[in-house]
């Protein structure tokens, strides 16, 4: 056996245990049911706003829940700046608070009832374990409430 032969099977053994040892990766994702949404014709009524959070890393992710599993920040488009509309960050990192934890694959469908038309998106907070909720986020698509 050559010895270039026998660096390059060595190599490659070292990358995959490498790979086998390094900590999974968390990856989250909010995707919206669509990228607009219509009020009924109802002044009183509100419009369902669907989405999913989905856990597409190789660990689980936890997140905090005030009033539901996850709680999420919304963000309003204003002149083409996104700014901070509702927070519930109060309720990361609360133990008071039971959130939900997503394994790696899970999926978790919601709806959200609002009324006032403009741009927005959805932000959630998540981290790696039911004591640490708020080490990562990630923000959803772009939608219209109409």
């Amino acid at each position: 056996m050559s010895a270039r032969l026998v660096v390059s099977v060595a190599l490659l053994l070292g990358l995959q245990a490498c790979s086998l040892l390094a900590p999974k990766r968390l990856i989250v994702q909010v995707r919206m049911d669509s990228t607009a949404f219509h009020r009924p014709p109802d002044p009183h009524a509100m419009a369902t706003i669907g989405f999913e959070v989905a856990n597409l890393g190789g660990r689980s992710a936890f997140f905090a829940g005030c009033i539901d599993p996850i709680s999420l920040d919304w963000e309003r488009d204003s002149a083409g700046t996104w700014h901070s509309y509702i927070s519930n960050r109060i309720c990361l990192d609360s133990p008071a608070y039971a959130g939900l934890e997503l394994r790696p694959g899970e999926i978790y469908h919601s709806t959200v009832e609002w009324d006032y038309p403009s741009r927005y998106r959805l932000r959630v907070y998540f981290g790696v374990s039911p004591d640490n909720t708020n080490t990562s986020n990630t923000i959803g698509a772009p939608f219209e409430l109409r």
